[in-house]
């Protein structure tokens, strides 16, 4: 067992320490992506060659890493490329962190966050493979074109941007904020469709003495804003066209979802879609006629309003999402699961869905803290 400081690894991460799986660099690869964790100062950059199988499909031919960092990082490194070799970009996608180090057989405590590394800089490879040509960050001047109120704390806003910006349902951009003469960023879901031409649509929840919140509620009409974007990678997969889906929100953490709800029924998809979206009262629903008109386009799209304090205490869905899974999560369910909001509700949720039997491999999340 290799004791690094105070850090202890077991055997196999001892093995891909010391002899790394596919390490180094890659002439003229289709893709690379990167990572870096600011907790240790680890970075990642990995490579990769992709070709297309008998069907037609995309798949990893070869993979490299480069890793400057700890044991940890470059054990979690070359475990990572010897999961994703070989295997269709669909699928590898799927390699999480907390898969990884399973694999590894885990790892101390104070190195998990290395884990993170290898799955994002993969993840961000085959994006940037997907992407070439569609999406890109860019930073733009942008202005208001409508505001309006959609509850007594929440307000819905639509921005112009230039001609090229195109963006994944689940991306977000970052509205620039400035505090002390310094420059500050804060990351707002996209709540429009894709295909809607030279807007975009975002909801806030205002934030008593919050930066960002205040600024946006002090914002009128016409007014310039500064922005970044779009980024992010909680994105359908490639598969959602084909799958039944469970979206699982809490407050404004249902701005991501009305873009991909949006986004699937435009695509003309007619599989299940259920929408389970919960807020504390009545006054708090957020995009219900929305919704209603999407129910109209695909008759297999269901939503649900979860309520955790109605004001009509017969209400029937009363109380935390968590508690309605087994109710509205079909048995059996082999579709994909998405769900965003606060890290509690998030942790809750995902718990709640094991407990069901429902694999880790089935669930996507986006936590707003």
């Amino acid at each position: 067992m290799l004791i690094e400081g105070n850090t202890n690894y077991n055997k196999k991460v001892m093995q891909h320490f010391l002899h790394p799986k596919n390490m180094g660099e890659m002439k003229n690869p289709d893709s690379f992506g990167k990572a870096g964790n600011p907790v240790c100062g680890d970075f990642l950059k990995i490579y990769l060659k992709i070709k297309k199988n008998k069907k037609k499909e995309n798949f990893i031919k070869d993979i490299k890493f480069q890793t400057l960092g700890c044991g940890a990082a470059i054990a979690v490194s070359s475990m990572m490329s010897e999961l994703a070799k070989g295997k269709k970009l669909s699928d590898a996608k799927k390699i999480s962190n907390k898969k990884i180090l399973k694999e590894l057989g885990g790892l101390p405590l104070v190195k998990h966050h290395c884990s993170l590394l290898g799955a994002e800089a993969l993840i961000d490879a085959i994006e940037n493979y997907e992407n070439k040509g569609r999406w890109k960050t860019q930073r733009f001047e942008s202005k208001v074109l409508e505001i309006k109120k959609m509850s007594e704390d929440v307000k819905k806003f639509t921005f112009l941007v230039p001609k090229e910006f195109t963006f994944k349902p689940g991306q977000y951009i970052s509205i620039e904020v400035e505090k002390n003469s310094q420059k500050i960023f804060r990351p707002y879901s996209i709540a429009s469709s894709p295909r809607l031409k030279n807007k975009i649509k975002i909801c806030v929840k205002k934030i008593p003495g919050g930066l960002a919140t205040e600024y946006l509620f002090s914002l009128k009409k016409n007014q310039p804003v500064k922005m970044l974007g779009p980024m992010g990678r909680f994105n359908l997969s490639d598969e959602s066209l084909e799958k039944e889906i469970v979206f699982i929100s809490a407050g404004t953490g249902i701005a991501p979802f009305v873009s991909m709800i949006t986004y699937l029924i435009e695509k003309g998809v007619q599989n299940k879609i259920i929408l389970l979206k919960s807020t504390r009262s009545e006054r708090g629903r957020l995009y219900d006629e929305e919704f209603k008109r999407l129910q109209k386009k695909n008759p297999n799209f269901h939503f649900y309003n979860i309520l955790s304090r109605p004001e009509n205490k017969k209400y029937e869905n009363q109380g935390y999402v968590q508690d309605f899974l087994k109710k509205y999560v079909p048995e059996d369910f082999e579709g994909e699961i998405y769900i965003c909001g606060l890290k509690e509700m998030i942790n809750a949720v995902e718990k709640r869905l094991k407990e069901l039997g429902i694999n880790e491999r089935q669930i996507f999340y986006e936590r707003y803290n």
